[in-house]
């Protein structure tokens, strides 16, 4: 007897086969979903990260601006009033620093009967350090911002 002939429809994969085929593609797609919601979930924290460094800038920027308006209204009482301001609790996340001048090892121009008011804004760990100082009499002319 002659063997019977093989056709197309015959050689398609067994019932093992395809089995392995779908654990293995399942192993492939489990890993890829374990890297991709890692790379997700990091992703969204360097979004975090952002926003509190820009709420601290707006902050800031606001603080500045107030003070520059104060110079230009009252500079010499300018610094005691923003200081009261941020005492009162007028900026959210601010908080005043010490004077530099007091610190042992301040080797600055500045001397400590000048007003230096150090400013620091902590949004979520991320801070920003400015020091605000009398600048300018009454005869000076307006600084604009």
């Amino acid at each position: 007897m002659n063997a019977p002939i093989r056709t197309k429809i015959d050689s398609g994969l067994t019932l093992i086969e395809m089995i392995i085929v779908i654990v293995m593609a399942s192993m492939v797609g489990l890993m890829l979903t374990t890297i991709m919601t890692t790379a997700l979930e990091k992703s969204g924290e360097t979004i975090k990260t952002v926003n509190k460094e820009v709420d601290a800038e707006k902050i800031m920027e606001t603080i500045t601006a107030d003070y520059i308006r104060l110079n230009n209204l009252t500079p010499t009482t300018a610094i005691d009033t923003l200081k009261t301001y941020i005492e009162n609790g007028n900026y959210t996340n601010t908080s005043l620093g010490a004077d530099p001048t007091s610190q042992s090892g301040w080797n600055g121009t500045l001397t400590p009967s000048q007003d230096i008011l150090v400013v620091i804004v902590d949004v979520g760990g991320k801070k920003l350090v400015t020091m605000f100082t009398e600048s300018r009499g009454l005869a000076s002319a307006t600084l604009s911002y």
